[in-house]
């Protein structure tokens, strides 16, 4: 026999609440409940937090080849148009590759500081010839006055009614997720013990080969 799929089909079978819940089945709970499901939740956190950081480390170094071949690219370009000056060219054809040509860009300039430009272009009177204003909505207080206006019926198009819910907050204790992983190993250990007692129990004679 394998322990591992001993193992796996021990857990296969275990019908735990959070099991049953996340299956789509909606038990009874009691409190005692409600605190595994909390312990569980924490696991799943943890589990999720190490993916979320696994993730950027996996990420960072593809992240830096493709910065460090973006910038070869610009570096070779340069190289391009550099020897294109030195021989006053502005147009180069390589048949079945490709083509090269020069061109010029106009005159552009980076903001570095919007206040600054605003500012000065505020003193001069013609701020309102390069900038339209932007709205941005206070939502606490447009939620007040959407109340009003559905009370009276006027809520205008564009606007969704999300009805009123209950929800939960969770805030676990320092302890929580040392609680966590001691549940977790005796979650392993007990299982670990049933396969362990399955295989040593086992009949061998009544193997059929």
């Amino acid at each position: 026999m394998n322990y591992d799929v001993e193992l796996a089909a021990l857990m296969q079978q275990e019908e735990s609440i959070v099991k049953k819940i996340l299956g789509g089945e909606s038990p009874n709970l009691s409190r005692v409940d409600i605190e595994d499901i909390l312990l569980e939740i924490k696991r799943m956190q943890r589990e999720s937090e190490f993916l979320k950081e696994l993730k950027k480390h996996r990420v960072a170094p593809i992240d830096r080849k493709i910065k460090s071949f973006d910038q070869d690219v610009i570096t070779l370009r340069e190289s391009i148009l550099e020897c294109m000056k030195s021989n006053g060219d502005t147009k180069l054809d390589f048949p079945d590759v490709g083509k090269v040509t020069t061109r010029k860009t106009p005159i552009s300039f980076e903001v570095e500081d919007d206040s600054k430009v605003e500012d000065h272009l505020r003193s001069l009177g013609i701020i309102e010839d390069v900038a339209e204003p932007i709205w941005k909505f206070d939502k606490k207080k447009l939620n007040k006055v959407f109340v009003e206006l559905k009370d009276n019926n006027n809520l205008p198009a564009g606007v969704k009614v999300v009805e009123p819910s209950t929800a939960i907050s969770i805030a676990f204790d320092e302890k929580a997720d040392s609680f966590s992983k001691i549940r977790e190993e005796k979650q392993d250990a007990d299982r670990w013990k049933k396969v362990e007692e399955k295989v040593q129990n086992y009949d061998y004679d009544k193997m059929v080969i």
